[in-house]
């Protein structure tokens, strides 16, 4: 894993990508846009500069979207339907059965302040929060030990889905901004 990023707008994008992938509410914007000032002030190089950029070109598809066609989007590609699996699998376990649930679980369990983690600990908005603040609080080895772990060949293969499943140009743009900084993070990029 690089690091040749500000930690703080690192741990910042991946609290944005957390937000962002939760169910659209009015006030979600305002979040957004918060997150996106302080990670602003992080900004120290060109990579910084990328990954604050394309938070704000989500923002931007974001405000661009109507909040009903957001809602249906969201329900038509992340919910459970009459037991059927949703279109788009938010949670972790769904998206990389291969990883080692065990050790995912013992990291939820550790953290406790994830976001909404009672209904689907391992759901993604959840994973980004906890990895966020791993970011601000661990050492170079455990942040880059959860990320291979966990993150690294997950994300690109949940980003897919929803670009490929999404009509909503909101969606497209999120997948592709988180998408990106996984793959300026990975090592062989």
């Amino acid at each position: 894993m690089h690091f040749d990023f500000d930690r703080q707008l690192l741990s910042l994008a991946f609290r944005f990508y957390s937000r962002a992938l939760s169910f659209p509410y009015d006030e979600l914007i305002h979040e957004l846009h918060y997150i996106f000032r302080e990670a602003e002030k992080c900004i120290e190089s060109d990579l910084d500069n990328t990954i604050a950029a394309k938070i704000l070109d989500v923002i931007n598809f974001y405000q661009g979207e109507e909040m009903s066609a957001l809602h249906a989007e969201y329900a038509r590609m992340f919910s459970y339907v009459r037991e059927a699996e949703p279109l788009v699998p938010i949670r972790l376990l769904d998206i990389n059965p291969g990883i080692d649930q065990f050790r995912l679980m013992e990291e939820i369990n550790a953290s406790t302040n994830l976001y909404g983690a009672d209904d689907a600990p391992d759901a993604l908005p959840n994973i980004l929060e906890l990895f966020s603040t791993i970011i601000e609080l661990d050492d170079d080895h455990t942040i880059e030990d959860f990320f291979e772990s966990f993150l690294k060949n997950s994300i690109p293969s949940f980003c897919e889905q929803i670009f490929q499943s999404t009509n909503i140009n909101y969606y497209k743009e999120l997948a592709k901004g988180l998408n990106e900084m996984i793959y300026l993070l990975r090592e062989d990029s």
